[in-house]
């Protein structure tokens, strides 16, 4: 071989391996630590994108040597790296069409002569056109990813990461990149970014349809898949903006998922997936009663004291006389959410300093879902933080002279740390309405009224006229809706109108909350899961003597200190003596704790029950149906007062 050649080729191959930067470990863990704080807009939905500003990591290139005018949309994803569109080089014919050949290792290495065509200009934050004496930045080596693999589908739009010379631009936080415990399940929808004909930044949302190992297919709105070739698939992850994916081509709905881009990445730019000890992630203080693996807050006994003393004492205003809504104003304690998915507005219901019930519906079987983790042995899905993100909740926090009252304070947002689905495991699918109770970040102050929450005495004292509540078009609206709560299981429902939002009652001069809208006629009754909302959340009803909340009988003396549970038939029964009532002992969180243990009962016990058995939980689950909720309650009871 000529030695000119020799040397020619040389000096090239040593160009492009000196001039791609590749981090240091130590460098990768602080774009991981400092990533997701600059937060693109979120404005647009999956029928009608919106200009959105651009970030400081949101970059557009072009190629002067063919078609000046036309700007692809890319990505920094660190200080030294950007990810765009292949379709920037390889829209020169000749070198794309032979440039398989060149290919030696996994990544295709893109002439230093293509790159010096190639410019990103610094563009107004709008994108409407560059900003006059700006600087210009150049590429100094770049990689089609993966364009060497033998499966590699070769697409003109496929990944394209390059190394610029941006080191003054240092302090920009990059997006995060999503992790592998991270990434996007079927019909979960995520924030797309492109540029339009006129360059500017676009948002819309898309669903996720199908996923893949190597891409998902998506919903993609008409506007971009014939028009654009690249953009970015997002979401917000522990409070950080997350990039979930890259767009590969303009005539397909697909995206490059993140595990299969960290594999092409890490080798030649050394911006690796983390293991999840070594990342750091924000983190949120939660009390000492908070788990320390799932950060579901739960009220102390001194707390849920606290917050029967003082509940019911703020009430909604009542305007409407029948079914048609009538505007009203707001409380503290019933408060507005917006998903930042589907810029559906809705409302949520506070029930405690650190928890709300909001009404959820997940489209999905479980199946299909590793996210939500579902097993024989579970009732309720737990939700972690991750896939409450997209939740924002503006909730009205009283200063010291407002507490209490019925004055609305100014609002301030948080977002939940997590939450249950309750009953999201009884069924296979998780597809029909469910509420969710979750727990904010923010405390509100201890002197603020909550509703009380209504439970089956409170239903068998109250006639069928309830008051709901709801949001629509931006403010409140009271009706009365007709219902018959007495009516066995867990749903209740208004022949006449559609349930949605609060549904109220004044008890004993308390506001009293009886269910949570769902969807359509159907509506959750809270005393169905106070025992649950007791068990997971602390908060418990008030068990007492006073007469002004009796438990389960108008008549204290009805209930005996002796009650026998007998296992021997389908159906337990109850007896009860006629002796005298002993005070009921005051149940506190821990106690009800008590119902998740297992008990071993044989068919050869008679019923005998000593001081220290418990009812299960799993035997709650399974007769409650049947005898009703009351029974099982006494039964509770009498268990504890035979201690």
């Amino acid at each position: 071989m000529n030695i000119k050649v020799i040397v020619i080729f040389f000096a090239l191959t040593g160009c492009i391996g000196c001039d791609f930067y590749k981090l240091t470990a130590d460098e990768n863990k602080d774009r991981a630590s400092t990533c997701g704080k600059e937060v693109l807009e979120r404005k647009g939905n999956e029928t009608t994108p919106a200009n959105v500003s651009q970030t400081d990591w949101t970059l557009k290139m072009h190629n002067i040597d063919h078609n000046p005018d036309r700007y692809y949309l890319a990505t920094m994803i660190s200080t030294r790296h950007v990810l765009t569109s292949a379709r920037l080089v390889r829209n020169e014919s000749g070198w794309r069409d032979g440039s398989r050949d060149e290919c030696d290792g996994k990544n295709l290495v893109v002439p230093p002569s293509l790159l010096e065509k190639v410019e990103i200009p610094q563009h107004a934050q709008d994108g409407s056109k560059s900003v006059s004496n700006s600087t210009r930045c150049k590429i100094t080596a770049a990689y089609i990813l993966d364009g060497c693999a033998s499966s590699y589908p070769m697409l003109t739009a496929g990944p394209l990461i390059a190394t610029i010379d941006y080191s003054s631009q240092s302090n920009i936080s990059v997006p995060c990149l999503a992790q592998e415990e991270n990434l996007m399940n079927v019909s979960e929808i995520g924030d797309l970014y492109f540029i339009d004909d006129s360059y500017k930044l676009k948002h819309s949302k898309t669903t996720i349809n199908h996923t893949y190992s190597l891409f998902y297919k998506t919903s993609i709105p008409t506007v971009f898949k014939s028009r654009h070739d690249y953009g970015i698939l997002t979401n917000v992850v522990d409070n950080k903006m997350t990039v979930m994916a890259f767009a590969a081509s303009d005539d397909q709905n697909t995206f490059y998922t993140m595990s299969f881009l960290y594999k092409s990445l890490c080798e030649p730019t050394g911006i690796c997936s983390l293991p999840p000890g070594e990342l750091v992630t924000t983190t949120t203080t939660t009390t000492p009663n908070s788990k320390p693996t799932d950060k579901f807050v739960k009220l102390t006994s001194e707390e849920n004291e606290k917050r029967l003393e003082t509940c019911g004492n703020e009430k909604m205003e009542r305007k409407a006389t029948n079914d048609t809504p009538v505007e009203v104003g707001s409380v503290n304690w019933l408060v507005t959410a917006q998903s930042t998915t589907t810029d559906h507005i809705f409302s949520a219901t506070m029930i405690s300093s650190r928890h709300l019930l909001f009404p959820v519906e997940l489209n999905n079987s479980r199946n299909n879902q590793p996210t939500y983790q579902c097993d024989d042995s579970k009732r309720h899905l737990f939700i972690p933080q991750s896939n409450l993100s997209n939740f924002d909740f503006n909730l009205p926090v009283c200063d010291q002279n407002n507490q209490g009252s019925s004055v609305m304070c100014p609002p301030k947002p948080t977002k939940l740390t997590s939450g249950y689905i309750l009953d999201g495991c009884v069924n296979s699918t998780i597809s029909e309405p469910k509420i969710l109770i979750g727990t904010i970040e923010n405390v509100y102050p201890a002197n603020t009224s909550f509703p009380c929450l209504a439970d089956e005495n409170s239903i068998k004292r109250s006639d069928s006229g309830f008051d709901a509540y709801f949001f629509s078009h931006s403010i409140w609206m009271h009706k009365n809706i007709t219902v018959n709560m007495s009516t066995s299981g867990s749903l209740f429902k208004d022949p006449n109108s559609k349930l949605y939002g609060t549904s109220t009652k004044i008890v004993n001069d308390k506001e009293t909350v009886f269910g949570i809208g769902l969807t359509g006629k159907f509506a959750v009754k809270i005393a169905y899961y106070n025992d649950v909302i007791c068990t997971l959340a602390g908060i418990c009803r008030q068990f007492s003597n006073d007469t002004q909340f009796p438990l389960y009988s108008n008549d204290p003396s009805s209930i005996s200190n002796s009650t026998t549970l007998s296992f021997n038939s389908t159906q337990p029964s109850i007896t009860s003596s006629t002796s005298p009532p002993k005070p009921l002992k005051n149940i506190t969180p821990e106690d009800v704790e008590e119902t998740d243990k297992d008990v071993e009962a044989t068919t050869e016990d008679d019923g005998n029950i000593d001081n220290d058995l418990v009812v299960s939980m799993d035997f709650l689950d399974g007769v409650g149906h049947k005898i009703g909720i009351i029974e099982l309650v006494l039964i509770l009871i009498g268990i504890l007062l035979s201690q």
